[in-house]
């Protein structure tokens, strides 16, 4: 390394066990020190789809919708994605603490850290990104019959009235669908009727 930048170069000698990283041209590099050799490794840092970091106790962050600058004081891996607790470097004391995507997205304030109510916060919003990207169950069975996807609403409207004939032949989904209707019908009249009686 001394050899390397030698005019740059001023730090102690390195010991075995150290750990050295490097960042040249973007490029980040870590290294073991081994008794005769460095030894590249892959290191520990989380790499943001921007190329950059948010590293532990570092200073100056800015997130979001927030105000002040922020401190990574923590992190915790929570269904194999990665977030880090920030505290404000203005009043660290005074505000709660923010739970943070290693994106920068802003998730949750706590004032107790990962405690498990805000991993269960998160773990929670996690699960609803899940749903907004791959969509519900309604949103599945619905999205062939309904005209736009505002129209999205739990029930399936516009289903044939009478299967149609494709190549000659009676189509059965859609006499499985029209099946599907009249019982879902059927079923919804029996349970108004019980409410009717019961409110009487």
């Amino acid at each position: 390394m001394e050899k390397l930048n030698p005019d740059r170069f001023r730090v102690r000698k390195f010991g075995v066990s150290d750990v050295i990283v490097t960042s040249i041209g973007g490029k980040t590099q870590s290294y073991y020190v081994n008794p005769k050799e460095l030894i590249k490794f892959n290191g520990f840092f989380t790499k943001l789809p921007n190329g950059e970091y948010l590293l532990l106790n570092e200073e100056g962050y800015q997130v979001e919708g927030q105000k002040g600058t922020w401190t990574v004081t923590d992190e915790k891996t929570i269904d194999e994605q990665r977030f880090v607790l920030m505290v404000n470097d203005q009043k660290p004391d005074l505000l709660p603490s923010i739970v943070v995507q290693s994106d920068g997205k802003f998730i949750t304030s706590t004032a107790s850290g990962f405690d498990n109510a805000t991993v269960r916060k998160v773990r929670d919003l996690l699960h609803h990104e899940k749903f907004l990207e791959n969509g519900t169950a309604e949103r599945a069975r619905e999205s062939g019959t309904e005209q736009n996807y505002n129209m999205i609403d739990g029930c399936v409207n516009n289903v044939p009235k009478k299967p149609r004939v494709i190549g000659g032949r009676v189509s059965v989904l859609d006499r499985l669908h029209i099946k599907q209707a009249e019982r879902a019908r059927k079923d919804n009249a029996q349970v108004q009727q019980q409410e009717r009686t019961r409110k009487n």
